[in-house]
């Protein structure tokens, strides 16, 4: 998955409206097609700096939360 597809796709998910484990599984497919940590987050925090109002904001930090691993042990995407 491109960093492209990843930031659509994350943008599609939350402006449809669905819960936050359908952005946590986009998250796995971005870990499963060769993504990083690193480059997750600064797609997320690219897309949190551009975003346009604060619900949008507090989103991409939940989500940021799953990858960066402030969450419970069972939701972490990546491990360390």
């Amino acid at each position: 998955m491109t960093s492209v597809n990843f930031k659509k796709a994350i943008l599609e998910s939350i402006k449809n409206g669905d819960n936050l484990m359908v952005q946590r599984d986009i998250l796995i497919q971005f870990r499963d097609s060769g993504g990083t940590k690193k480059k997750a987050m600064i797609y997320l925090e690219d897309l949190r700096t551009n975003a346009s109002n604060e619900i949008l904001q507090d989103i991409l930090l939940e989500i940021m939360d799953f990858a960066s691993g402030w969450c419970k042990k069972e939701m972490i995407v990546f491990e360390d």
